[in-house]
């Protein structure tokens, strides 16, 4: 990825890793990809809690693919869904601005700010339906990316009383890096360095460096607090975060993530004990190695 965390909808909605069976291939030498896929029903987990499977499809197309001479060889465009019908714990309950490294989200001092905690007894229950349309091209060392993710997901309050709440979702990110050491990029794969990190004077080098920035938003509807999901006086239904990093590739196996993370939200949300903000600063240090 360009950035260590996903984009804002990608982190909170997008499916994770899930059990289920997939097929997946290219046709019209490889111009079009595709895959179709039935998971269980949470986005991020591995227990099944009804007899109900999501479905899951993508389709990307490439239709320059195969002419070396054109600028728009390296365009890609597409889609993707996830629907199903639902009857699951939250997962995640807390929405946040990266992926969490531990349940314990709302603990002070934590490495990812929440903004949006469900209350308690909250559970997926009803339809869900996510899509996203995407975009990308890649020229030479420059990669544009963007999305545009919409859907809706049904909550209620346990697994029977009041009827479910619908919730409407929506998001988009735009993102743009570009390497600055000569490497060609046709998609985001493993980079090989021109010259990878080896300080002997006769193999010197010190391998491929990349500059990176991104914007993505997520908007719930109002309908998770009317309904009572949320509580609206701690958490806003709105966030916007501004990405800017530096990547170094030592080699192709090994990558150094460098990024200040800006978070903006629409109402000041409760983090610490005691303390509402209305934005946050971070700033990520990862190290990644390809085995």
């Amino acid at each position: 990825m360009l950035a260590p965390e996903r984009s804002l909808f990608a982190t909170n909605f997008e499916g994770q890793r899930r059990f289920g069976f997939m097929g997946w291939g290219s046709a019209f030498g490889n111009r079009l990809e595709y895959a179709v896929g039935s998971f269980n029903g949470q986005r991020n987990g591995y227990v099944e809690f009804n007899s109900s499977q999501d479905i899951m499809a993508f389709l990307n197309f490439k239709p320059f693919y195969n002419r070396e001479d054109s600028l728009l060889r390296d365009l890609h465009f597409g889609g993707s869904v996830d629907a199903g019908i639902e009857n699951n714990p939250l997962s995640p309950a807390v929405l946040t601005t990266s992926a969490p490294p531990s349940p314990s989200t709302l603990s002070p001092g934590s490495p990812t700010v929440p903004f949006l905690a469900f209350n308690n007894g909250v559970m997926e229950r009803g339809d869900r339906a996510l899509w996203e349309l995407h975009l990308a091209y890649y020229y030479k060392g420059l990669s544009l990316l963007g999305a545009w993710d919409s859907g809706f997901q049904d909550y209620a309050i346990g697994r029977s009383g009041p009827p479910p709440v619908r919730v409407p979702t929506s998001g988009y990110s735009v993102q743009a890096g570009y390497i600055l050491t000569g490497e060609t990029i046709r998609d985001r794969t493993l980079i090989d360095p021109l010259r990878p990190f080896d300080l002997r004077p006769s193999h010197f080098g010190l391998g491929a460096f990349e500059v990176t920035a991104r914007f993505s938003q997520l908007q719930l509807g109002r309908q998770v607090f009317t309904g009572g999901l949320a509580d609206p006086n701690l958490w806003t239904n709105e966030a916007q975060m501004v990405d800017v990093g530096f990547n170094w590739y030592l080699n192709k196996f090994l990558k150094v993530y460098f990024d200040w993370e800006h978070a903006m939200f629409g109402n000041p949300v409760f983090y610490n004990t005691g303390r509402f903000q209305k934005s946050n600063d971070q700033y990520w240090l990862r190290l990644q190695a390809y085995f």
